[in-house]
């Protein structure tokens, strides 16, 4: 499907570049629980054995498409809290986001994490993916007057929901 929401270019889009095998995200802006990460916070979070990391890159029959997706999540007992999901407007609805969510959910699982716990805080640029952890299978746990809403996934049924891109 399509949004009627579109950047004016893709340089709107998150801009991730790749170093190494170890990307570095380079945004005006990287919003993390309402507030931003520096450089050398991604690298201490990378760094970390609190938190999981993955990245997505991206190739189709039309190119590649490089890294196009980042979530970062940090382990509190068995619960994952992510923390951060940055996904290229590029590649929405494409399947992208499941392919993520599928490899997230393994390794929490292989972490021993039994919960994965997202939130969603409305941003001006933000509203096409309002309902993206519900469309995950996660149920809302709470929600405010200004649309901040919490979430958890039980990962003890969770069934793959990608089905269309090959994870290498």
């Amino acid at each position: 499907g399509q949004f009627d929401q579109r950047a004016d270019s893709a340089a709107q889009c998150i801009q991730i570049i790749s170093c190494g095998e170890r990307p570095l995200i380079r945004t005006a802006r990287v919003y993390i629980l309402g507030g931003k990460l520096t450089e050398s916070e991604v690298q201490a979070v990378y760094n970390s054995d609190e938190y999981i990391t993955l990245y997505g890159k991206l190739q189709d029959k039309f190119g590649d498409n490089g890294v196009v997706s980042v979530v970062i999540g940090k382990k509190q007992n068995n619960e994952l809290h992510v923390d951060l999901w940055l996904m290229s407007c590029r590649v929405l609805k494409r399947d992208m986001e499941y392919a993520m969510l599928d490899t997230l959910a393994d390794t929490a699982k292989q972490n021993g994490i039994d919960k994965i716990v997202g939130y969603y805080y409305p941003t001006a640029k933000n509203a096409m993916v309002r309902e993206l952890f519900k469309d995950f299978g996660f149920e809302k746990v709470r929600s405010d007057e200004s649309g901040n809403t919490i979430w958890s996934l039980d990962l003890s049924n969770y069934k793959n929901k990608n089905k269309v891109i090959k994870i290498n």
